[in-house]
């Protein structure tokens, strides 16, 4: 509203000035530096597509720094993602987090900007680099975070500024990794989307080097919060580094996390002829799988 009327008054003085100046209304040259000299032109002209970049350069510093105040700022209190959460959930659990994690390196690479007058659609990806604020219970010291993800944000305007109104994740990795895992590229390989109630597979896949040992366990949970407590059945993993395990998808209406764990050991030969198993690493990787739910559609189609 503030700048509506600013806006007004600006135009106002503007006209007062041309009324006291009939001859030289007419002149273009004129009219265009009382515009200029109002700042008129210049509000016009501003690029949507600049004020979005900005935004996310700005949101990827605050970020970093988790200073909620700024972070909440960015954001629509109806803001929904599509896992369900809403705006206090979703603040919430970024909340909860901050103190996990330590030295953040947040990066937002954006793919494209659709405007589309009040709104805007915009395509990015995201990467971001972490390190764990406690020593692993291992005892292999601090992990480092990795994080990539796709997203399609769905901008509003909001009096002045943009707010973030909703967040479609197509795509989402996280590795956790500590000791000598870190030196290691894990894959894990699961379809994007699938539709509830049918099966998929979740492929991990790694080098290990020749002489260590692996016990891997590959689970599946909602993405819900609080994020449930899942009980792992660790395999061993053959020399060529894959292990593979089937799903079913969850009716629940919730999409769901394929979640590998991994532990890496080296045996070594002690001089009682004994042989000791020693972690040297582990690692966990998180794969995001959206789940779509059609019973409801089919049911209202049918009615």
């Amino acid at each position: 509203m503030k700048i509506c009327l600013k806006l007004f008054l600006s135009v106002a003085v503007l006209f007062c000035c041309l009324s006291s100046q009939a001859v030289l209304a007419q002149d273009e040259s004129y009219i265009n530096e009382k515009l200029s000299s109002i700042g008129f032109g210049k509000g016009a002209n501003k690029d949507v597509k600049d004020e979005i970049t900005e935004l996310f350069e700005d949101f990827d510093k605050y970020s970093d720094t988790v200073n909620m105040r700024k972070i909440k700022s960015f954001f629509s209190k109806d803001f929904i993602n599509n896992d369900g959460f809403d705006y206090s959930l979703y603040m919430k659990s970024i909340k909860d987090g901050a103190d996990l994690i330590t030295n953040r390196k947040s990066k937002t690479e954006i793919l494209s900007i659709d405007v589309c007058e009040n709104y805007v659609i915009v395509h990015v990806k995201e990467y971001g680099e972490a390190e764990t604020a406690k020593d692993s219970a291992d005892k292999l010291g601090k992990g480092i975070l990795i994080v990539y993800s796709e997203v399609y944000y769905t901008l509003q305007k909001e009096g002045n500024n943009w707010k973030i109104l909703s967040a479609n994740v197509v795509d989402e990795i996280c590795k956790m990794l500590y000791g000598e895992a870190k030196n290691i590229y894990f894959f894990l390989n699961t379809p994007m989307q699938v539709k509830e109630d049918t099966e998929y597979t979740a492929t991990l896949s790694f080098q290990l080097a020749p002489d260590c040992v692996a016990m891997s366990s590959i689970s599946s949970e909602p993405i819900v919060y609080p994020v449930p407590k899942n009980k792992d059945v660790f395999k061993p993993v053959n020399q060529d580094g894959v292990l593979e395990r089937i799903f079913r998808a969850n009716t629940s209406r919730h999409n769901e996390y394929a979640i590998a764990s991994v532990g890496i050991t080296k045996p070594e030969l002690m001089s009682a002829g004994t042989v000791n198993v020693k972690l040297i690493g582990t690692a966990y990787i998180i794969k995001r799988v959206n789940v779509f739910s059609v019973t409801k559609n089919i049911k209202n189609n049918k009615q």
